[in-house]
């Protein structure tokens, strides 16, 4: 069995996967990010999910994550 593949919402109300130093933490403990391309965007609009079927059916997450 691999890593854990996990979806983060960075941010209420959007569909948002965190910046890069929050996603090299929760890789530490051994968790996938789905979008790791997204995670060294700089900015915030760079990391916004505007199709939410790429989330659920395309990227296919073990776990979703909000804060």
């Amino acid at each position: 069995m691999g890593p854990i593949r996990r979806f983060y919402q960075f941010y209420e109300g959007l569909l948002m996967t965190p910046i890069g130093w929050v996603s090299e933490l929760i890789g530490i403990a051994g968790v996938e990010d789905i979008f790791p391309e997204r995670a060294a965007e700089p900015g915030a609009r760079e990391r916004v999910i505007e199709n939410p079927k790429d989330v659920v059916i395309t990227r296919q997450p073990d776990i979703i994550i909000g804060c």
